[in-house]
C-alpha cells in the first residue's frame, strides 16, 4: 500500500466536492470510509482507488473525469510535489525529480524526457500493468498529463504552453483536450508533450513555496473540501483560492472545470445571492491582503500573481476594494 493514494483520493473526494457531486456516495461505492481517511494508519489500498476511479467517472457522468481532475489539483497534491518546489532549482530539475515520484502515484506508468537543441520532450509511457482496454488507465494517462502541464505553472509562476502535444485521445473530445492542454493534441500511440529548450532552465521562483503555504492558509484544508454541506458559493471560492497562480479563471474555464454551463453556475450562485463577479473580488482582495501583509513581494510582483498587467490597474482595484491605495495599507500594517 502507498501512503500518496491518501492522498489522491481524498483530494479525489474533495474535487468531488466541490463539484456539487455525491462524495458520501462515491465514498461508499468505492469501499472507503471517508471519517478514517486522515488516521495515520488507514491506508488505501490499490484496489480501492480503482473502485474510487471507477465510480467518479460513473457517478459524475463525465466520460473526461481523470483530465478535469488532472487540470484541478495544483495545490491539493503538496503534499506529493512539496519537496520539487523546496528543492528544485530549475523547470529541468524539478520534471527529472518528478519523474521517479511517478510510480508513488500509480503503478501503470513511467515517465521519460528528451531533448534536443530546440525542443525537450515529456514522454508519459505505459508500464506491462498498463491495459489499452481498461477505461481506468486511461483516466489515470489523462489525470497525469494534465497534471504535469498544470502543474508546470506553480512552479514557475507562468503558464506555460507546450508546443505541440501527442496524446491517444477520442476524437470526439479533442476541443476539451485542446482547452486543458493548451494546443491541438496529435492523435497517437503514447502522450509527448513538447515544450521549447528554453521552459527547461526556467528558474523556478524562489518564493513559490512560501507563497503556496500562503494560499493554502487561505484556502480550507482538503478535510474540509471534502464536506458535502459546504455552499457551492464557498466551492467556487475555494476553487479559486486553490488555483489562483496567475490571476483567477474565467468563468468559462471555471464552469468548464465544474461540468457545467457558465449559466448554470451564475444561477446557482444567484440562489445562494452572489455572483461570480462578486466572488472573484472577493477572492483578489484577500490573496492581495495576504501577500501584502507577508511582506516578501513588491506591489508589481503581487499584481503580477494576481493576473494584472498593469500595476496602476491593480492600485485602482485595491483602493476600490479597502479605501486605500496597497502602499499606505502595506505602511499601516507594518506599524
Amino acid at each position: 500500500m502507498n501512503k500518496n493514494f491518501n492522498v489522491i483520493a481524498a483530494s479525489m473526494i474533495a474535487y468531488f466536492a466541490y463539484r456539487e457531486l455525491p462524495s458520501d456516495r462515491l465514498c461508499r461505492s468505492a469501499g472507503i470510509d471517508k471519517g478514517s481517511m486522515f488516521e495515520d494508519a488507514t491506508m488505501i489500498s490499490e484496489e480501492k482507488i480503482r473502485n474510487l476511479w471507477v465510480n467518479a467517472v460513473k457517478l459524475s457522468n463525465d466520460l473526461l473525469f481523470g483530465l478535469h481532475f488532472g487540470e484541478s489539483l495544483q495545490l491539493s497534491a503538496l503534499g506529493i510535489v512539496g519537496e520539487l518546489i523546496k528543492t528544485s532549482r530549475d523547470v529541468g530539475t524539478a520534471i527529472t525529480a518528478a519523474a521517479n515520484l511517478i510510480s508513488t502515484i500509480t503503478p501503470l506508468f513511467r515517465m521519460e524526457m528528451c531533448s534536443d537543441e530546440i525542443h525537450f520532450v515529456i514522454k508519459l509511457l505505459p508500464t506491462e500493468r498498463y491495459d489499452h482496454n481498461d477505461p481506468v488507465c486511461g483516466q489515470i494517462r489523462d489525470f497525469l498529463t494534465a497534471f504535469t502541464i498544470h502543474e508546470l505553472d506553480g512552479l514557475t509562476l507562468k503558464k506555460i504552453r507546450p508546443v505541440s502535444v501527442i496524446y491517444p485521445a477520442d476524437k470526439s473530445n479533442v476541443p476539451e483536450y485542446e482547452r486543458v492542454l493548451r494546443c491541438k493534441p496529435s492523435i497517437g500511440d503514447h502522450v509527448g508533450i513538447t515544450f521549447e529548450i528554453q521552459d527547461w532552465d526556467m528558474p523556478i521562483i524562489t518564493s513559490n513555496y512560501e507563497l503556496q503555504q500562503l494560499l493554502l492558509q487561505s484556502n480550507a484544508t482538503v478535510k474540509d473540501r471534502m464536506s458535502s454541506e459546504v455552499s457551492f458559493k464557498n466551492k467556487v471560492t475555494n476553487y479559486m483560492l486553490s488555483n489562483a497562480y496567475l490571476g483567477l479563471p474565467s468563468i468559462e474555464q471555471l464552469s468548464s472545470n465544474f461540468n457545467i454551463s457558465s449559466r448554470t453556475l451564475q444561477r446557482k450562485l444567484s440562489v445562494e445571492n452572489s455572483n461570480f463577479q462578486q466572488i472573484t473580488d472577493n477572492v483578489l482582495k484577500r490573496l492581495a491582503i495576504s501577500y501584502l501583509k507577508e511582506g516578501s513581494h513588491t506591489l508589481k510582483e503581487i499584481a503580477y500573481m494576481l493576473g494584472y498587467n498593469d500595476p496602476s490597474a491593480f492600485s485602482r482595484a485595491f483602493k476600490k476594494w479597502t479605501g486605500f491605495p496597497p502602499a499606505t495599507y502595506q505602511r499601516n500594517e507594518e506599524h
